[in-house]
């Protein structure tokens, strides 16, 4: 696979494509963070079933596996009985099932990072429904109880007193950072 066919190249583009519209102006903060994270949860499930059924990827990386699937249609009937495959809750589960200990994703999902990842599925998810539900685990998974702040306010406030880059930096940081990761052999 040559660099224009890199697994990750749809989730780089998307992020080049907001990174002037988020500077003009703020307000393009939630949706471009919403098409990102889908973007990178996407990336992470299309890895996971190029990886679970064999193929390698752009970076000629394989992860050991201790299980093996034939196909899409095989990894898919085992996990679900669904249509479609959502596994956005539980992906960490199934890559410990699938695959042996040494992967890129078990790096992620056992990383520091993981924390804010998973705070911002809650942002995620508030973005994406403004249910009561989602605006309530979003006020206390992201903001911690405090007072309600919109998400664009989240995402273009301070990370923290250390770290002045904002939420929405650190999230694109995180991203670039394991989506290239995940196409490599973490122990090279």
């Amino acid at each position: 696979m040559t660099a224009e066919q890199r697994e990750d190249k749809s989730l780089m583009e998307e992020i080049e494509k907001w990174k002037p519209l988020v500077q003009e102006r703020g307000e393009f903060l939630e949706i471009a963070f919403f098409k990102i994270f889908v973007k990178f949860e996407r990336l992470i499930l299309d890895l996971i079933i190029q990886y679970s059924t064999g193929q390698h990827s752009s970076e000629e990386y394989l992860p050991e596996r201790r299980l093996e699937f034939e196909d899409f249609e095989h990894l898919k009937n085992t996990i679900t009985d669904k249509k479609h495959i959502d596994i956005s809750n539980r992906m960490d589960k199934l890559v410990t099932q699938i695959f042996r200990d040494n992967n890129p994703f078990s790096f992620f999902f056992n990383s520091e990072d993981r924390d804010f990842y998973n705070r911002m599925k809650y942002l995620r998810n508030y973005i994406a429904h403004e249910s009561p539900e989602s605006r309530n685990a979003y006020k206390k998974n992201v903001l911690f109880n405090q007072e309600y702040i919109s998400p664009s306010t989240f995402l273009a406030k301070r990370h923290s007193r250390e770290n002045p880059a904002s939420n929405y930096t650190i999230f694109i940081d995180l991203v670039q950072k394991y989506s290239n990761s995940f196409l490599k052999n973490p122990n090279e």
